[in-house]
């Protein structure tokens, strides 16, 4: 049992030496050796720090690393992937990769045929897996997902071998470069940062103009990475979701009329009714019925005096995180709204919610009715 602190420096030490040198093929009774166990004690105690057998953590992390190979190293062999994650075994690495990853290595490299990196603040990836590519390189937002990678959590297996580019910072050409992409997709990007790169000829550098319904994403992209016949299955399977959705929650999204705010901690954000895909998805395609005095688009900076102001019958508070939403919640203004009195707020869930692609659109939509009908809050 792991109860010393320094044993589970020791433990911890061991993991980074698993993670760091993965060609070395260690067995069970080496890595015991190194913390001064027997084989059985070290399996039981490595189990309970870390949830699987050391044999499990090190096919996981081989296999994450040989994702990382095939992606990020232009022109490498199936055998050489294998020796480098330290299995001698070409067809047995394949075979286990096969079992693992769900296509044997020769398929998996195609994901990346053409290479393609993302050069945005939003989360494109989610587009591209969507139509069966993975990018050699796209944005992350690492501290508002701190345990994923700084992606959501649905998108962070098949973005493994995927060089994540730190889009809280400003985008660094030469990072983006050692990608060795033969195309960048790029939207525009806001608070001052570059808004061109400098890149080689041979770069072909695709500019995505802003677009107000996630399907128009999709199907520029589409059309630039020739899966146009992807894109009406993909679209007929959110639209039979949104239906099914709309239809369950119908009776309680046709009573009363709604606002959508996001509580962040200095400033509360009252959102209109259009032009953003969640809001076009609650409010055209859910059914929501918007408040008469909510802003048509984007979102207006409000006071929880002018929010008390609004009388709406329903809130929906979104993205926000708990420490914040409690402690405007003590405010005697909010205890004067009319959803509060009514208790009519419903607080989801929502910080994963991404409308913006498929992906992330068909997540939402899957978890919606359940997690919204459990989300309404009786007292705070």
């Amino acid at each position: 049992m792991l109860t010393d602190p320094s044993e589970i420096d020791e433990m911890d030490e061991i993991i980074e030496i698993m993670r760091s040198d993965l060609s070395n093929p260690y067995t069970i009774c080496q890595l015991a050796e190194k913390v001064n166990m027997n084989p059985t004690s070290f399996t039981r105690a490595f189990k309970k720090r870390m949830g699987i057998s050391p044999k499990e953590f090190l096919i996981a992390e081989r296999i994450r690393a040989a994702k990382e190979l095939m992606l990020q190293n232009k022109g490498i062999t199936t055998k050489e992937v294998a020796l480098k994650v330290g299995m001698q075994d070409e067809f047995y690495f394949s075979r286990l990769f096969k079992q693992k990853a769900g296509s044997p290595p020769s398929v998996y490299m195609k994901r990346a045929e053409e290479r393609i990196a993302i050069v945005s603040q939003m989360f494109l990836q989610d587009h591209l897996l969507a139509l069966g590519i993975q990018p050699v390189a796209a944005p992350a937002y690492p501290s508002a997902y701190p345990k994923s990678r700084g992606v959501p959590r649905y998108l962070e297996k098949d973005l493994e071998g995927t060089h994540l580019l730190n889009a809280e910072q400003v985008f660094q050409p030469e990072e983006i470069l050692l990608t060795q992409p033969d195309r960048i997709l790029k939207t525009s990007l806001h608070n001052g940062q570059i808004q061109s790169l400098l890149l080689p000829h041979e770069q072909i550098v695709e500019h995505i103009p802003f677009k107000t319904n996630w399907n128009e994403y999709l199907r520029e992209i589409a059309q630039l990475v020739g899966r146009e016949r992807k894109v009406e299955q993909i679209e007929r399977e959110i639209e039979r979701l949104e239906k099914a959705v709309r239809d369950e929650l119908c009776p309680l999204t046709k009573r009363g009329k709604w606002a959508v705010i996001w509580v962040r901690r200095k400033e509360i954000r009252l959102y209109g009714y259009q032009d953003h895909a969640l809001l076009d998805l609650l409010y055209q395609k859910l059914g929501f019925e918007p408040h008469y005095h909510l802003p048509k688009s984007g979102y207006q900076v409000v006071s929880v005096e002018q929010l008390a102001q609004l009388h709406c019958d329903k809130l929906l508070i979104l993205w926000s995180h708990e420490c914040d939403v409690w402690k405007l919640a003590q405010t005697r203004e909010w205890k004067m709204m009319k959803a509060v009195q009514d208790q009519e707020v419903y607080f989801p869930n929502s910080q994963e919610w991404d409308p913006w692609g498929p992906l992330g659109r068909k997540k939402i939509l899957t978890e919606f009715a359940t997690t919204f009908q459990r989300s309404k809050v009786t007292a705070f």
